[in-house]
């Protein structure tokens, strides 16, 4: 596995989203969130208000202070994994799933299947890429996590794959400390 991502669990499905999700995750981060300047609500939690905000988080910290930043990292992480054409933004449907593995205890078992889901996205980024569109269109051209096909690209195909120079073996992939992709990284 390139990710470690968990395949197996319930689909990753957006929840209805409340219309009040602004003032929710304002109340959980205990923080007010940017004002839009644009004239509809907002359209995500800003990548970089949770980078800036959330970036540093002390090991003296009470256990409330690190819910608040286990919170703010699950957003950047979903954002960073599930990108969109509104910008660089969490969308709201993921608010939901961030806040349900912040609340519960940790399961036995993941209980979402975010491997398959970051997959489908990928696919459908792909597929969106390859088709035909107007030049008036303000969507980016490929809405996927760049590195997740760039290290596919590396550990299947091997035009353009970085040399590595000083492997860092063992590789112990049954242990789920070390993924296939930290060869590139780490190698």
């Amino acid at each position: 596995m390139i990710t470690a991502l968990p395949i197996r669990g319930v689909p990753v499905v957006y929840p209805r989203v409340s219309p009040n999700w602004p003032a929710d995750v304002s109340g959980r981060l205990r923080l007010e969130m940017p004002i839009s300047d644009r004239s509809c609500p907002p359209r995500g939690v800003p990548l970089s208000w949770l980078r800036t905000n959330f970036e540093i988080l002390s090991t003296y910290d009470d256990p409330e202070t690190t819910k608040k930043h286990l919170f703010a990292y699950l957003l950047w992480l979903f954002g960073v994994m599930f990108p969109n054409s509104h910008g660089e933004v969490v969308l709201p449907g993921l608010i939901y799933f961030a806040a349900k593995i912040v609340d519960e205890p940790l399961p036995q078992n993941p209980p979402y299947s975010f491997g398959s889901a970051m997959l489908s996205h990928t696919y459908r980024g792909l597929c969106d890429a390859t088709q035909k569109t107007s030049f008036t269109s303000k969507a980016p051209l490929l809405c996927v996590s760049y590195e997740f096909p760039q290290l596919w690209s590396w550990e299947y195909l091997p035009v353009g794959r970085p040399q590595i120079v000083e492997p860092a073996t063992p590789y112990n992939y049954g242990e789920g400390v070390v993924t296939m992709s930290s060869r590139w990284m780490l190698g």
